[in-house]
Formats: C-alpha cells, sequence, structure tokens
C-alpha cells in the first residue's frame, strides 16, 4: 500500500518519462530519498539500464515508472474515490434530511 507521499512521488515521474533526483528534491520534500529507495524495493520505479538517453549520457540517478508502478498508482486513485465517496453519502442524507425538517417546520408554523 502506497502512503500519500510515496503516491506523490509515484505521480511525479509517471508525469514525465524518466525523471532526475534533483528534479524530485527541488518540488518534494526531504523525505524523497527514502520514498525513492522504498519505490525502488516494491519495483514501482525502476532505474534505466541504459548508458545513452537520446545521445546524451544518462545521469545515474535518474528514474522511470514501471508497470508494477503504473497499477499502484491506479489503486491508489481508486481507493481514495471510494473513501471519499462513502464520505460524502451521509453528509448527503443529512443534508436531504435538514431540507425535509425545514420544509415540515415551515408548514407546521404555516409559513407555506
Amino acid at each position: 500500500m502506497l502512503t500519500k507521499k510515496e503516491y506523490e512521488v509515484l505521480k511525479c515521474i509517471s508525469k514525465h518519462k524518466y525523471t532526475e533526483l534533483e528534479y524530485l528534491i527541488r518540488n518534494m520534500d526531504s523525505s524523497v530519498n527514502f520514498r525513492i529507495s522504498s519505490l525502488l524495493k516494491s519495483g514501482a520505479i525502476t532505474r534505466p539500464k541504459t548508458t545513452k538517453f537520446e545521445g546524451m549520457d544518462v545521469p545515474e540517478d535518474i528514474y522511470a515508472i514501471t508497470d508494477t508502478g503504473i497499477a499502484l498508482l491506479q489503486d491508489y486513485k481508486d481507493m481514495h474515490f471510494e473513501i471519499y465517496f462513502w464520505r460524502g453519502i451521509p453528509i448527503l442524507i443529512s443534508l436531504i434530511a435538514l431540507i425535509f425538517s425545514g420544509i415540515a417546520l415551515a408548514k407546521a408554523l404555516q409559513w407555506i
């Protein structure tokens, strides 16, 4: 299961085909090195094996998302959608009950 910070790192890496560690450090907090090592161990991200990339040398600290990482991102998004959806249902029911009770009160006081 991904933490929120790991999700943010994966999301940042998934936006670009290859992402440098320096870019992640600039855009994230200081725990990015720990998050990277955790994601590497889980197989969600990988380091490209090539030494050349589009005619340039590949920096040593560059990362790419794997199919496992893409699946983890999707699972995380789905899980959070379900959580927020089920949190919203009781609020919606409460609002509907409040509206009905307001209408009933208005009728009882003969405002309507």
